[in-house]
């Protein structure tokens, strides 16, 4: 479970809603910020449009979570690859 306790900071959500709007106007997709992954939602599209307005209010979001709660969010790219590996 991740601490989603950022969420209580109204300033955070703010930045939060930010970036749900950059990323509407950027790709037409619509971003939710209830979804589990939000944080990684997030940043996939911050590298994904090189947008430095959506970056610089996901690095302003992400300095509210806590460097914690962001490690814990972001997996690693290849997490599907491994988890086909040990499968097999």
């Amino acid at each position: 479970m991740q601490d989603r306790s950022w969420m209580l900071n109204p300033k955070a959500i703010r930045q939060a809603k930010q970036c749900i709007n950059l990323i509407k106007s950027l790709t037409g997709k619509r971003v939710k910020l209830s979804d589990p992954d939000f944080i990684q939602v997030l940043h996939e599209h911050v590298e994904k449009t090189g947008s430095r307005n959506l970056r610089d209010a996901y690095t302003r979001l992400i300095a509210m979570a806590g460097v914690g709660f962001v490690v814990q969010s972001l997996r690693p790219q290849h997490e599907s690859f491994n988890m086909t590996a040990k499968k097999a």
